[in-house]
């Protein structure tokens, strides 16, 4: 296993959510740190990975299967594979989003998958 801190590691922009976020890949699960501006989204949208929200600062709106949540620090959301969501930061937020499986299609994750897995 490989150590490392949160803000060693570099920033990389959602292009659709305009999210900043540091990505490490493990072998079956994708961690995601995320700083969201106020009224930054991620439309609806849905993918074959499980997903788990926790909201460590702010206020986020969290919608699962049409089921909408304003989440506070310490709330948690999870999202099944494939059940539609989407997101919306009601005021500055930080959170943290696990995937399983590995999230492929994050930006360059991929290139960190060796160094941290």
């Amino acid at each position: 296993m490989t150590f490392a801190h949160i803000f060693d590691l570099p920033t990389d922009l959602d292009p659709v959510s305009g999210f900043e976020r540091q990505l490490v890949q493990a072998k079956t699960m994708t961690l995601a740190f995320i700083a969201a501006k106020a009224g930054q989204s991620v439309p609806r949208h849905a993918h074959a990975n499980e997903q788990i929200t926790l909201v460590l600062d702010g206020l986020f709106e969290l919608t699962i299967d049409g089921e909408t949540r304003r989440m506070a620090p310490g709330d948690i959301g999870v999202v099944e594979a494939d059940a539609p969501h989407a997101g919306r930061a009601l005021r500055d937020c930080v959170l943290v989003e696990v995937f399983s499986p590995v999230r492929r299609d994050f930006g360059h994750a991929a290139a960190r998958e060796d160094r941290l897995a």
